[in-house]
């Protein structure tokens, strides 16, 4: 029969009114928790206050918050969920009143020395609800036997109650938090994977990217090659061997065997060991947990990336759901790497490859840059202060990509030679201007000085505008990318027998054994300063085939390293 339970006093509930105003101050779940457990202490007169919280992905019940004098081992006490007064507590959603620990039945007792040297005696357990379901207790402990009162019962229902619905707003901020904390390494990550056509490089990012994001020990991607996995690439936070190209069939691998089956993300425990060849298997005999995701591409698992942790923490869902994000921008990262990579290999197939990449590209990079406008313009809601940056870089990275494409397509148009040039009498000054003012905002971005030198008089010349303009364009855009900051560019306008344009630049210059590759396909100086200026190599190239195709020409006039560059576009006269 149901103990009946005296209603608190007036003091008692003025008390519970104070704590509970004090638990629902603050968002911070710590800070939630640490006021929980000093609620318990004030309100149940007790010695020490206690919160556990439910671990269901461990099958634990883990102590979260303590108030009062305690041993200090309390904090590394966890429980299981099928033993002792917090488990029945939870079980049974009822609270638990125990008049002296020390008399309950031998398998009630937990059997921790912790528990087992701290004198307590009297206890009094309650359940906590998130959304009508158990979540932990609330636990007051004395180390005297003195029972807890029927007020005070009462009083600690009460409480639970109160700490349920502040822990229930702190945990969801938490989880709001967490979730805005993964969309942004999400968007981070696809600015940086697609920062390289490199597909090393991207598999190297990759990896590196998925063990930070879920606070994994280690990672390694396989490719899937027949029967056998193939190790391309990992990261070790501690270091560790170097298993590059380490083969193994995947039928000795049961964990591989469901993710490449199944097309889902497995998690789990200790590897096989046995099953393990010298000196991967002592390599992996410290990993406690393992999460095995399956990278798909077309329907087909392409590759296996798996993440471990040394520690005993198991992996979430949410680290799943983050791990599925970056494993889709990597694939297409790495596949979009790949097909540039086999392009330069290719020869005679080039022309029809280039083409087919171009197309197939330029529709989901509009639908990116599409989307990405809308999120900046609050769309889909207002956008977190920490996201903006994340999406400015996406935003420009899609309008890099996009440039890229654009010159991937002449290119293999300039190959199959059905790029059309329709010459015209045009102002070349009015052109100029136009490419000068066109690069007018990138410049302002990065606090470049441009200067235009054209006669007052009209240079008019014989050529295809539009080729003229892409030309300039590439010109210009190249004299801010290679120099450093803040960038001078001049363009001057030169009317006579032969008009001309020379764009001048104090950029980093180009080194005397690179003078004579600098207009060859994908052809980009070898320099660890300039890696972080996007290209593809071809902007020369194609702007020297166009000038040639309109009767004029494209050279370096002079070149010195820290110095400057000087190009020079020579049209007919009109």
């Amino acid at each position: 029969m149901a103990r009946a339970l005296k209603p608190p006093g007036t003091a008692a509930l003025e008390a519970l009114r104070e704590v509970s105003a004090r638990m629902i101050s603050s968002l911070d779940l710590e800070e939630t928790l640490a006021g929980v457990a000093k609620a318990i202490l004030e309100v149940a007169e007790c010695d020490i206050g206690a919160v556990w919280l439910l671990d269901e992905t461990a099958g634990k019940i883990r102590l979260r918050a303590t108030a009062g004098e305690r041993a200090p081992e309390w904090k590394s006490i966890v429980l299981a969920t099928d033993l002792g007064v917090n488990a029945v507590t939870v079980r049974s959603g009822g609270v638990q009143r125990v008049e002296d620990y020390w008399e309950l039945p031998q398998e009630q007792q937990l059997k921790s020395p912790i528990i087992q040297n701290e004198p307590v005696r009297s206890m009094l357990v309650a359940p906590v609800f998130r959304r009508g379901r158990a979540i932990g207790t609330l636990a007051a402990h004395r180390r005297r036997v003195d029972p807890f009162t029927p007020e005070l019962e009462a009083t600690i229902q009460l409480l639970a109650g109160q700490a349920g619905i502040a822990l229930d707003n702190a945990l969801t901020y938490s989880e709001l938090e967490a979730a805005h904390a993964r969309l942004q390494l999400a968007i981070e990550a696809a600015a940086d994977l697609s920062a390289s056509l490199d597909p090393g490089e991207v598999i190297r990012r990759a990896i590196r990217r998925a063990v930070e994001a879920v606070g994994s020990d280690r990672g390694v991607l396989l490719r899937v090659d027949g029967g056998e996995t193939v190790v391309e690439d990992f990261f070790d936070v501690a270091g560790g061997p170097d298993f590059i190209g380490y083969r193994h069939p995947i039928a000795f691998q049961p964990l591989m065997q469901q993710a490449i089956s199944t097309r889902r993300p497995v998690l789990g425990g200790r590897f096989d060991l046995s099953r393990l060849a010298a000196p991967l298997d002592s390599a992996l005999a410290e990993v406690s947990h393992t999460a095995t995701l399956p990278l798909v591409l077309d329907g087909e698992v392409v590759a296996v990336l798996v993440l471990s942790r040394r520690r005993d923490v198991a992996y979430l869902e949410t680290d799943l759901s983050l791990l599925g994000l970056i494993g889709n921008q990597a694939v297409l990262a790495l596949r979009n790497a790949q097909l540039f990579e086999h392009s330069r290999q290719v020869g005679r197939a080039q022309t029809d490859f280039l083409n087919l990449a171009a197309h197939e590209l330029r529709t989901p990079l509009s639908v990116i840059a599409g989307y990405v406008s809308m999120l900046q313009e609050g769309t889909f809601g207002s956008v977190p202060e920490g996201m903006q940056r994340p999406l400015a870089v996406i935003h420009g990275k899609s309008g890099e990509l996009e440039v890229l494409v654009g010159e991937l397509l002449t290119a293999s148009r300039l190959e199959a030679d059905t790029v059309r040039v329709q010459p015209v009498a045009f102002d070349l000054s009015r052109a100029a201007a136009d490419a000068v003012e066109r690069a007018r905002s990138r410049g302002t971005l990065v606090g470049a000085r441009l200067l235009l030198k054209s006669p007052r008089r009209s240079v008019h010349a014989a050529a295809d505008p539009g080729h003229v303009a892409t030309i300039l364009d590439n010109l210009v855009n190249n004299a801010l990318s290679y120099s450093p900051e803040p960038p001078w560019v001049q363009v001057t306008v030169s009317g006579g027998a032969q008009p001309r344009v020379a764009v001048a630049d104090h950029g980093y210059g180009i080194p005397g054994g690179a003078l004579e590759r600098i207009f060859e396909r994908f052809f980009r100086v070898d320099d660890p300063n300039l890696r972080h200026v996007p290209g593809t190599g071809l902007g020369l190239p194609i702007s020297r085939e166009l000038a040639q195709r309109m009767g004029g020409s494209l050279r370096l006039e002079q070149s010195r390293p820290g110095k400057g560059s000087v190009f020079v576009l020579m049209l007919p006269p009109a």
